[in-house]
């Protein structure tokens, strides 16, 4: 069984249109530094491009690993959106983007070279000075779930330590004993004879030394540990039996 776990944080960038269009090629402004998935990341953001060769005429956006150096690799998904002047996400300038960062990846971001074109950001979404743009960062850690040993015969046990439910009961000499028909019976060929047969469904069953014995026998050799059962000498022993040997398990044929 695998499980995905993903983790997230929301960053909304709100910048200065007018001091940005003033800042040179290749050179960005940070979001805060934020924890997701175990890992430290940034935003950055390049109003006038991350290279000289589009000339200025694009906003370049990455998302930044910050200490990747000392932990694992990390699947990273980032959403990014605009909004526009009506403080509304845009349908149009919006990406996704998937990436898996390895260790060591400090100093290396993932993103757009050419997010949006410079006209249409001025155009679509500078409002009162400023341009918006909120950032979602998610990291997702697939891992095995360990799944405990089965512990079933020590549940079904404490059924028969306490009686809960019990729906017969044996008789032996001077001893009465309570069980689960259903469990005896899907541990021994006997006690499914006895307790199932439609035309027996008798909720207090007398045993014989003879019916013991058959019991007996059938519990022990059905099961792989028998040096256990050579040391059973009552009936509250036998049903201790039943209920708590490991079940066998079943494989399907075709």
């Amino acid at each position: 069984m695998r499980t995905t776990i993903v983790c997230s944080s929301v960053l909304k960038l709100t910048i200065d249109y007018e001091k940005a269009k003033q800042l040179p090629i290749g050179k960005y402004v940070e979001s805060d530094v934020v924890s997701v998935g175990g890992h430290l990341w940034r935003i950055d953001c390049y109003p006038r491009g991350h290279s000289e060769d589009d000339k200025g005429e694009y906003l370049s956006l990455f998302l930044a690993p910050v200490n990747m150096s000392n932990t694992r690799s990390a699947n990273a998904i980032l959403d990014v959106f605009l909004m526009d002047k009506d403080g509304k996400p845009s349908a149009t300038d919006a990406r996704r983007l998937l990436h898996a960062f390895e260790v060591n990846s400090d100093g290396y971001s993932w993103g757009w070279p050419k997010f949006v074109k410079g006209t249409n950001l001025e155009k679509d979404y500078v409002a009162e000075g400023h341009i918006t743009i909120v950032c979602t960062i998610m990291v997702t850690d697939e891992r095995p779930i360990p799944v405990p040993p089965s512990d079933i015969g020590t549940h079904l046990g404490s059924l028969l330590d306490h009686n809960d439910r019990a729906d017969v009961t044996f008789i032996v000499e001077d001893q009465t004993f309570h069980a689960h028909r259903a469990f005896l019976a899907a541990r021994s060929r006997v006690f499914k004879e006895e307790l199932l047969a439609p035309w027996l469904r008798l909720q207090c069953l007398p045993l014989s030394g003879t019916t013991l014995h058959l019991l007996h026998s059938n519990v022990c050799f059905t099961s792989s540990t028998q040096t256990t059962c050579r040391e059973m000498t009552s009936l509250g022993a036998l049903l201790s039996r039943c209920f708590r040997i490991s079940l066998p398990r079943q494989t399907a044929t075709h």
